[in-house]
């Protein structure tokens, strides 16, 4: 098996494959096969009650953190029921994804809370310095910085 995926692009969400399917097909096979198994070996949700309210299921929900491929870790429930058991795993999924995704990014890689942190205490004692302010206005005045600026936002302007 072989997995690649189309973009590298950060900030994409560009799907993964595995010899030619979508990860997504891959998953969703996966989790139909599962639920065939549960209704083959236990019957249609709709047959059972919910197990935290007692209305009629329409739902089986997977027990998280137990073996997905065995009938026995799943639960009848209703939709209601099934949501609010599935939302707090949903939420720490998304918030998993997202931590992931912003500690990939260049800004943030090898920079921990004490780095940061020293770092403003370094440019604030550097600023705070008379003597570095004077440097730094001396090459102010010195370079005109604000020039260069202005002939290259300038420069293709035709009118």
């Amino acid at each position: 098996m072989a997995f690649y995926r189309t973009s590298d692009r950060i900030g994409l969400a560009m799907p993964a494959y595995i010899d030619g399917k979508s990860i997504n097909d891959w998953n969703n096979a996966i989790y139909a096969r599962d639920h065939k198994r549960v209704r083959e070996t236990r019957g249609k949700a709709k047959d059972h009650e919910c197990v935290i309210c007692g209305v009629q299921a329409c739902d089986w929900a997977y027990k998280h953190g137990t073996d997905k491929t065995d009938p026995d870790n799943y639960r009848p429930m209703c939709r209601l029921c099934h949501q609010d058991y599935d939302r707090p795993y949903w939420l720490k999924e998304e918030r998993r994804k997202e931590r992931e995704r912003i500690e990939r990014t260049a800004a943030y890689k090898g920079w921990t809370p004490e780095r940061r942190e020293a770092q403003r205490q370094k440019m604030l004692d550097k600023w705070s310095d008379p003597k570095e302010r004077a440097k730094q206005s001396e090459r102010c005045k010195r370079d005109k910085p604000w020039l260069a600026r202005r002939e290259t936002r300038w420069e293709g302007d035709s009118g």
